[in-house]
């Protein structure tokens, strides 16, 4: 697993200095562009391609809030590939309630996913907000991450049936 904060030379952090990414990434990308290896052997194309393909990847996941979660998660062996994570009841009842309100067609379920999306970033903030990374506080996040993951999966679902309307 590439660690992409280390390839940006970035701190591990919730959040991110946005203006550093975006010239590290310029720089990066540059750097390891494949036209500039063009009459390199073919072993230092590949790498370039490579090379290439990992800065683009680490730039979106450093860049969006939700992919950097799971990529600290994964780094901190808190997140396993295809992974089966328990849920609360509790929430699994109230994503529940919201699925048939879609499958009813409620125009207030959007705004019930909002209200249920802040409500979860709101367990986690001073987490975030203060990089928090010791066993408690990942743990916290890794539910906030599966609750999210689930509440995406439900917007999507809104999302496309605004589409097929």
């Amino acid at each position: 697993m590439n660690n992409y904060f280390e390839l940006f030379d970035l701190p591990l952090s919730y959040s991110i200095d946005s203006v550093a990414l975006k010239k590290k990434f310029y720089q990066l990308s540059r750097d390891f562009h494949p036209d500039r290896f063009t009459t390199a052997s073919k072993e230092a194309q590949e790498n370039a391609l490579q090379k290439s393909t990992i800065i683009n990847s680490a730039y979106k996941a450093l860049g969006d809030e939700w992919l950097r979660i799971k990529h600290i998660l994964v780094l901190k062996q808190q997140l396993a590939d295809d992974e089966k994570y328990a849920l609360p009841p509790e929430f699994l009842m109230e994503m529940m309630e919201i699925n048939e309100a879609i499958a009813d067609d409620n125009t207030e379920v959007e705004k019930q996913m909002v209200i249920v999306e802040d409500e979860l970033k709101l367990e986690v903030t001073n987490i975030l907000e203060n990089n928090l990374m010791d066993e408690a506080s990942l743990q916290k996040v890794k539910a906030y991450y599966f609750k999210m993951k689930y509440l995406k999966r439900l917007q999507n679902r809104v999302n496309d049936i605004d589409v097929e309307i």
